[in-house]
């Protein structure tokens, strides 16, 4: 489910420009952007929160540095969040005048250290030639960006490599950029005076040339819906006639990767204008071109994007495998469809079939040193029987300072939990991820009423409009809490040990809504809920719920008899005080079967107790009898809520099923029969 943002953009009489996409604010001058964040402190409950101005420019060589100046220090969080909201109102409402003198300071201040890892590399061989390719590579974080510095023969750059090498060895990250730079502009890759490094929005193809030569002589194939021309031997060219990196495979399948534009009716207000995307090309016997294509990631800026140099080098290296898995991840990442095996070309990629939903528990997740709060919330599941492959997603539910108040929140909700579960319907094992959804958007319709109360019935300016329950991707941190759920029921119920031993050791991906809207029940031999006996019989106590079955009139609502009925109730009111102190819920009732006489229902109740009876060892083999029969007589009313009047008025014989006249269908034979024993003395129950 992808939250929705409203994107706000201010243009200022002197060409500034103020932007909110719904990450923050940042604002452009001509020379730099600025943004407001929050520091929180490198140790929990030591240090206090900050909250700093940066100011962000690029270095002599096209890398972003930035100069960070702290406005503001506190203890409490949300006392810094509020003072971010208000430096961000300051600049959108007023622009520079609004944070002139801080603006001015910040300029004043040392810029921060570069901390990213410097390699240099030879790669890839040019596609005609043995010549090569000499970068500078740059990491930092997750971010990768490359820089070409030389180009031909292997034997010649080596002598170049060399000496970049030994300048990042005697004077560091800037003594290895300038020397690259020099040998950049002496190679005829950069013009005098050109960064290194493309910056973010540049024209990639004007400043770093990946291995290119004029197009070869001979004819050349356009094919509609791809954004190159092929040549005879499938090799791609852009429309400037340069080669594009590709693998071409056994099956004679030519794979690469380009940036289209997205057609303009697909695009929705804030989406970026153009997309990378992954291809496949492939000649058949009679000539023609078969292809497709999948997303990667939104491309927003004019330049190319960062993976491009990344995935020329491993196509060409023949690792295709790790192209398509390193472009599922990035895809993934921008909850883009991009399937774990790839359909053959030619045939429409299938949904992941198999998949079904396999748990929904309510879990409670303690810190793991990032930060001092605890969470409580449910971890939905998913399993594929064909490929063994996990998904899952979590729908927060509440954050607590201190253990005690998370287990009474969760205590709280696993009564909210149970007794919406015994209200609104029969136990059902896809209604889980229904009722945790419905208790937390009635806790954050509490908390909207709350805030609105606060604030003379108006939001407040910070309200960011983000109280709607959403279901997230999955941390380590709730994967493990959910582990030590499973743990906790394997010891209550050995039976289910198999089942729950294969979970894996790493956090399942995001289960997305077209996962989720197309689970499926596992086949066996999985256990289903239905398994298992109804939920208010198998309470984790050590006390049993008695049950019995009673034969009680029927009546239509005007009070006319119309005979008799049979009904099977669990009576767990000396439990009741475990599940809800304040609940006036104490059973569940059945019908089971309808008779016209009471002589014919009572013998039915005795051939009905004879059966129950015959298994001492288990006290619930009523409840389950009685709902087996009731569902092979087509008795659709399922286990109902019992009240205390209720269970009380049966107790004394004063209680009544009602049903409209043509509702009442008895199924059995006036006259009693064996075959009743004879029919369920085989149930598996």
């Amino acid at each position: 489910m992808t939250e929705q943002h409203t994107i706000v953009r201010k243009e200022f009489p002197n060409g500034d420009v103020a932007v909110d996409e719904g990450n923050g604010l940042v604002y452009h001058t001509p020379d730099a952007r600025y943004t407001v964040e929050l520091v929180p402190p490198p140790s929990p409950g030591e240090d206090p929160y900050g909250v700093d101005l940066v100011r962000t420019t690029r270095s002599q060589h096209g890398l972003e540095r930035a100069q960070r100046l702290t406005l503001a220090e506190y203890r409490s969080q949300m006392a810094a969040e509020a003072h971010v909201h208000q430096v961000e109102r300051a600049l959108l409402e007023r622009g520079r005048d609004g944070l002139l003198d801080e603006m001015n300071r910040v300029e004043t201040m040392p810029f921060e250290p570069d901390t990213a890892t410097y390699l240099t590399g030879i790669y890839p061989p040019e596609w005609s030639s043995g010549r090569v390719t000499l970068s500078v590579i740059r990491l930092e974080g997750e971010r990768i960006e490359v820089a070409p510095v030389a180009y031909g023969p292997v034997d010649r750059l080596a002598a170049v490599d060399q000496r970049l090498e030994q300048a990042l060895a005697e004077g560091g990250p800037a003594r290895l950029l300038d020397v690259a730079t020099a040998e950049a502009v002496q190679a005829g890759i950069l013009p005098p005076d050109t960064p290194l490094f493309a910056p973010a929005g540049g024209d990639w193809k004007a400043n770093r040339p990946l291995t290119v030569e004029d197009r070869p002589q001979g004819p050349v194939l356009a094919v509609p819906g791809l954004p190159v021309t092929l040549g005879e031997d499938m090799t791609p060219y852009d429309a400037q006639g340069r080669y594009v990196a590709h693998h071409l495979d056994e099956t004679g399948t030519v794979h690469f990767f380009a940036v289209v534009d997205r057609p303009p009716e697909n695009l929705m207000p804030g989406d970026a204008p153009r997309e990378f995307r992954y291809f496949r090309a492939q000649k058949t016997a009679d000539g023609q071109v078969l292809h497709d294509s999948l997303p990667v990631m939104p491309v927003s800026a004019p330049g190319s994007p960062w993976p491009i140099p990344l995935f020329s080098s491993l196509l060409e290296d023949n690792r295709l495998e790790d192209v398509q898995a390193l472009a599922g991840e990035l895809a993934h990442l921008h909850d883009l469809p991009f399937p774990d095996t790839l359909p053959p070309l030619g045939q429409e990629p299938q949904p992941e079939t198999g998949w079904y939903h396999y748990d929904t528990a309510l879990v409670l997740a303690t810190p793991q040193g990032v930060d001092d709060s605890y969470s409580v919330g449910a971890v939905d599941v998913y399993r594929n029987h064909q490929r063994e492959a996990w998904a899952a997603r979590y729908l927060p539910m509440g954050e607590f300072d201190t253990l005690d108040e998370a287990l009474d929140g969760e205590l709280m909700m696993m009564r909210m939990r149970s007794e919406e579960r015994l209200a609104l319907s029969p136990p059902r094992f896809r209604d889980e991820p229904a009722i945790y959804e419905r208790i937390a958007r009635a806790g954050a319709d509490v908390a909207l009423a709350d805030l609105l109360e606060q604030h003379d019935g108006h939001l407040p300016p910070d309200y960011d409009g983000d109280h709607e329950p959403q279901w997230e991707p999955l941390t380590t941190r709730e994967w493990e809490a959910y582990r030590d759920f499973v743990r906790m029921i394997r010891h209550a119920d050995p039976e289910i040990v198999p089942v729950y031993g294969t979970l894996p050791t790493a956090v399942p991906r995001f289960a997305d809504e077209r996962l989720v809207a197309g689970s499926e029940q596992p086949a066996l031999p999985y256990r289903t809920p239905e398994d298992f006996a109804p939920e208010v019989v198998a309470l984790p106590t050590a006390l049993a719920p008695t049950w019995r079955l009673d034969i009680v009139p029927a009546r239509n609502p005007e009070g006319a008899p119309l005979g008799y009925s049979a009904v099977c109730v669990v009576d767990f009111s000396d439990l009741a005080g475990t599940l809800s102190p304040d609940s006036s819920e104490r059973g569940q009732w059945l019908e089971v079967a309808q008779f016209t006489t009471e002589e014919r229902a009572n013998q039915f109740r005795e051939d009905f107790m004879s059966l129950a009876n015959a298994d001492e060892a288990s006290r619930l083999s009523g409840p389950a009898l009685a709902e087996a029969v009731a569902n092979d007589l087509g008795m659709s009313g399922g286990w109902q809520v019992m009240d205390k009047e209720s269970l009380e008025k049966l107790k004394a014989g004063e209680w009544v099923v009602e049903h409209p006249a043509q509702a009442w269908q008895p199924r059995l034979n006036e006259v009693s029969s064996p075959a009743l024993e004879a029919a369920y003395l085989d149930l598996d129950l």
